[in-house]
């Protein structure tokens, strides 16, 4: 970042806002559904993962173990 940015330097002079109770309590709500929502689909990523590895393994060792023979 530069030091000598205009709108960066104004920006910073601004006074803070603070959000509305309103606000607030809709903001944590939602993100409180999301921290607690099952995380089914990175458990479904993670087994990917993990499959695309033994693939990938299994395929290396075979092609190592052809240029030995």
């Amino acid at each position: 970042m530069i030091e000598d940015d205009e709108l960066l330097s104004r920006l910073s002079e601004l006074p803070p806002l603070a959000p509305d109770a309103e606000l607030r309590r809709a903001v944590h709500s939602r993100a409180r559904g999301r921290f607690l929502r099952p995380a089914s689909s990175s458990r479904t990523a993670s087994w990917a993962v993990v499959a695309a590895v033994v693939v990938y393994l299994g395929w290396a060792v075979r092609f190592a173990s052809e240029l030995y023979q």
